[in-house]
């Protein structure tokens, strides 16, 4: 299963909940508006950094990696394609092909990234600590108070829901195998075979959808009433450092 959390006795695991969130978007934002090599390399280090301090092995990384192996293969080939469409001669000159294989690395590392930084986050935070805070730091009376509240639970909620949809995915794909269908052969054939996967994963999305809601109502949950904390954390040493170390980054790819 895509990076599902278990906890380990590390370093970024008792870093606070926010402090983790915090971190993980600033990395994402920061991977999404970055251009050149060097400063994904940047960012890989201090993925490295982390993985190290959070006691994950790197067969794992790759693991969650592989698992979105068709979007990283689909976004070479889409690069590869867009290159030979724009190029006066593809056939005598190949140098749109050097280029087209150059961005399509370059995003897909990027890609890559990404997921593993998601990944490590969902690895090293408990989903329940992690909706609680980002549900009461947006506490208040005001519209845009409660709109953030249930944005945070939301966001919470999907990030948390992935690696439950990538298995019941798996599931439904070994069903359908069962019954004769073939996931294999050229890319259109494995698009077309994908059909007969949406619709019931679609169906098991919104059933687990109802039985989440349901949960949470059972709780108590109300987008309008003010949620506490049963067990408080505060900031520590860690926190800070990480915080530092993330400003560090942030500096050395903007120079």
């Amino acid at each position: 299963m895509f990076s599902q959390y278990r906890y380990i006795n590390s370093a970024v695991n008792k870093l606070h909940p926010i402090t983790k969130l915090t971190v993980t978007i600033t990395l994402l934002v920061t991977a999404m508006l970055i251009g050149t090599f060097s400063q994904l390399i940047l960012i890989a280090c201090f993925y490295f950094f982390a993985v190290k301090f959070a006691n994950v092995r790197i067969s794992e990384v790759l693991r969650d990696v592989l698992s979105f192996k068709l979007i990283l293969t689909a976004t070479m080939l889409i690069h590869i394609f867009v290159g030979f469409s724009i190029a006066s001669q593809p056939l005598r000159e190949l140098s749109w092909l050097y280029g087209s294989l150059e961005t399509g690395a370059f995003f897909s590392i990027k890609i890559v990234l990404m997921i593993s930084i998601i990944g490590l986050l969902l690895r090293t935070a408990h989903p329940a600590e992690m909706a609680r805070y980002m549900s009461v730091i947006s506490q208040g009376g005001t519209k845009m108070n409660r709109f953030a509240s249930s944005l945070g639970i939301t966001t919470e909620l999907s990030i948390r829901f992935l690696p439950g949809l990538l298995s019941e995915a798996k599931r439904i794909k070994f069903a359908q195998q069962s019954r004769g269908v073939i996931y294999k052969g050229s890319i259109i054939k494995r698009i077309t075979a994908l059909n007969s996967l949406i619709l019931p994963l679609l169906t098991a999305v919104l059933d687990k959808t109802d039985i989440i809601t349901d949960a949470m109502q059972s709780r108590g949950y109300r987008l309008n009433r003010a949620r506490t904390l049963y067990k408080k954390e505060n900031l520590k040493w860690g926190d800070a450092a990480s915080i530092f170390l993330l400003g560090i980054l942030i500096f050395a790819i903007v120079n």
